[in-house]
């Protein structure tokens, strides 16, 4: 895979103009910078990565955009719909960034496996088609109704330790059991330009490997509002989109 024999070299890089050791996420999320692919030069006689200066930038937590270049991306039936539709509106003639449809949103748990799965094709078979068809069209890996739940999918079959994904489905973190930075749920804070992702800088500083005190999910930690600090990223991210 490509993306391994110039990891060890970016983290340092940005090690570097950073000024401070990394988390997990903050290496997975700087070595996906966008701008790495168009400005990278390695120099043979040096050794060393050329011309990625001014790549890098620190993104400070709960405030920054920032332009990634993620590693996959993930759809469902439901708002995987919409994601399509934009996608064709680019005038692309293939995905850049490997991609796949799941198909298992639109089908209700009632009357057993059988009985629901053919249910839910009697239901949304004009769905089915255009997603197969659209999938078959753009070069996207597409998983049929039936075929298995999206967030089981993608750990199983394409989550790698250090990769970046990014889907429509708020599951799409699963992918994490493999160390995979995975962001889901963020269809509208999403632009797709081809191959380049906008999203909002995650609160990384807690992703050290340790696990989160219970306490902090249920908002009594020691020293911290979270309240407060829910609401002024809420605040930002309002100032941010108008």
């Amino acid at each position: 895979m490509k993306y391994y024999p110039n990891f060890e070299e970016k983290v340092r890089i940005v090690r570097q103009a950073l000024g401070h050791p990394l988390t997990l996420s903050e290496k997975i999320l700087y070595s996906h910078l966008f701008d790495w692919d168009a400005g990278e030069r390695w120099n043979g006689a040096t050794g060393d990565w050329q011309g990625c200066g001014s790549v890098v930038r620190p993104l400070h937590r709960l405030a920054d955009y920032g332009d990634f270049r993620p590693d996959r991306v993930a759809l469902q039936d439901a708002t995987g719909q919409m994601a399509l539709l934009q996608f064709m509106n680019a005038g692309k003639e293939k995905v850049c960034t490997p991609a796949s449809v799941h198909c298992d949103h639109l089908i209700c748990a009632s009357d057993g496996a059988d009985n629901d799965l053919f249910a839910a094709r009697e239901a949304n078979m004009e769905v089915y088609d255009f997603l197969s068809s659209a999938s078959s069209r753009y070069g996207i890996d597409f998983w049929q109704p039936g075929a298995g739940i999206i967030h089981q999918i993608v750990l199983e079959n394409y989550a790698f330790p250090g990769g970046m994904m990014v889907g429509t489905d708020s599951h799409t973190p699963n992918a994490g059991g493999l160390s995979m930075l995975a962001i889901g749920g963020w269809r509208r804070r999403c632009r797709r330009r081809a191959d380049r992702h906008a999203v909002g800088t995650p609160d990384a500083k807690n992703h050290r490997g340790r696990a989160y005190r219970l306490s902090e999910w249920l908002g009594q930690s020691k020293g911290r509002d979270i309240e407060a600090r829910r609401d002024a990223y809420r605040q930002r991210r309002h100032e941010l989109d108008s």
